[in-house]
């Protein structure tokens, strides 16, 4: 079964003008489920981008190497530079500020952090354990990632959990939820692996996920790609 919350919180949504449920199910690192975090339309319009783009192996830091380790096809959304207003650009807001909100992270959206990845796993797909940023305790690097913030567009009808192994947390993805885990802590060192997950085996139906990563210190003159972690 899902973990089961430490406690819930209420989180005024600012940008989107609604109030949200947070679902802390661990405190430090922090490890957030946020059901209804996507409206109608939002996975809908990714979905639509990610088809038009074209969708490929997985690939790691939008190089075309695919990823050994998950079996899935995918596309990158970009920043829109050309509709501010967009629901991509809308959505990174959104996430942004609740990191800042949840655990006072100095991140600013924009085209200099990393593209969404729009994943699609059917029938057998899984994403084997891993860590989206340093997770091995030492103090944070520079224009390294501090957050993932992973929306659920599309659940499956049995398997593809995203689990924490060494936090032994379990998240059950439901249409139009997220979770939030961010690995630098309050004490400037990295988490030491409890966000190290796993999406597991999808048994059955089809799983759509975008994945967005947060980074501090970067900037139009330093962009993402300047930066390894």
């Amino acid at each position: 079964p899902p973990s089961e919350p430490v406690r819930v919180a209420e989180y005024r949504d600012e940008l989107d003008g609604r109030d949200l449920q947070v679902e802390i199910l661990r405190e430090e690192p922090l490890i957030a489920y946020l059901p209804n975090w996507t409206k109608p339309g939002d996975c809908a319009d990714m979905e639509g981008r990610a088809l038009r783009i074209g969708l490929a192996d997985a690939q790691v830091f939008g190089e075309r190497n695919v990823i050994a380790d998950r079996r899935a096809i995918s596309a990158n959304l970009e920043w829109s530079r050309s509709n501010e207003t967009s629901i991509t650009n809308h959505l990174i807001k959104r996430a942004f500020k609740l990191a800042e909100n949840l655990r006072s992270y100095d991140v600013t959206p924009g085209p200099f952090q990393e593209p969404l990845n729009f994943i699609q796993y059917a029938h057998g797909g899984e994403y084997r354990p891993h860590c989206d940023g340093v997770c091995h305790r030492t103090p944070y690097a520079r224009g390294g990632r501090v957050a993932t913030l992973i929306h659920y567009c599309r659940a499956p009808e049995v398997g593809g959990a995203t689990v924490f192994p060494k936090a032994r947390l379990k998240v059950q993805p439901q249409d139009d939820s997220a979770v939030l885990f961010t690995y630098k802590q309050s004490d400037g060192y990295m988490d030491d692996g409890n966000t190290l997950h796993t999406g597991c085996l999808l048994r059955e139906g089809v799983k759509q996920i975008v994945t967005m990563w947060m980074r501090e210190d970067v900037h139009d003159g330093e962009p993402w790609s300047d930066f390894l972690s």
